[in-house]
C-alpha cells in the first residue's frame, strides 16, 4: 500500500520535468555562448534556468560570471542563450568542457498582506505531501510549528 502511494507521488512530481534542447557552445573571444531552447514550451511558460560546466576530468568549473536567459522567470518559446565570461571566473579553456543547462518550472512566490512571501497550495498537493511525510500537508497550508510539537506551555 505504503509503495502505491509513494508511486502516485513520484508520478505527480515527475510531471513538472522540463525538456531542454542539447546546448550548443560558441566561443567567442573570452565568452562561451551557450544556445539552447526549452521544447514544448510557450511563450506565457516561465521557468528557472541554470547550468553546470564540468572539465574533461568530470570536475565542477564554478561557472558565476553569467548573463542572458538564465536564473528564474525565464520565458519559454524561441531560442535562448547564457553568456559565459570564463575569463572573469579566472577559468582557463584549454581542454574540453562540457555544459548541461537544467530548469525547472518556476513557482512564483504570493505575498500575503503583511508583506511575507507564502507559495499557494491546492489541496491535492497538501495530501501528497502528508503521504510522504504525515503532517507536512498541513504544516505547509499552516505555517508555524505543528500541532504535535508544541509543548504543554503553549495549549
Amino acid at each position: 500500500m505504503l509503495l502505491f502511494y509513494l508511486s502516485i507521488a513520484v508520478m505527480c512530481f515527475s510531471q513538472s520535468s522540463v525538456q531542454i534542447s542539447k546546448p550548443h557552445l560558441e566561443l567567442q573571444d573570452n565568452l562561451v555562448i551557450i544556445s539552447y531552447h526549452i521544447i514544448n514550451s510557450t511563450a506565457n511558460d516561465r521557468f528557472n534556468i541554470w547550468i553546470e560546466a564540468t572539465d574533461a576530468d568530470g570536475k565542477n568549473l564554478n561557472a558565476m560570471s553569467l548573463s542572458g536567459d538564465m536564473g528564474d522567470n525565464v520565458t519559454g518559446e524561441g531560442g535562448k542563450q547564457i553568456i559565459w565570461n570564463y575569463q572573469a571566473d579566472s577559468i582557463s579553456l584549454e581542454d574540453m568542457i562540457y555544459v548541461q543547462v537544467f530548469g525547472e518550472p518556476f513557482i512564483p512566490a504570493k505575498i500575503s498582506k503583511n508583506g511575507s512571501e507564502f507559495n499557494e497550495l491546492t489541496t491535492g498537493g497538501a495530501v501528497l505531501r502528508s503521504l510522504a511525510f504525515p503532517g507536512w500537508g498541513l504544516s505547509t497550508l499552516n505555517p508555524g510549528k505543528p500541532h504535535w510539537l508544541k509543548s504543554r506551555d503553549q495549549e
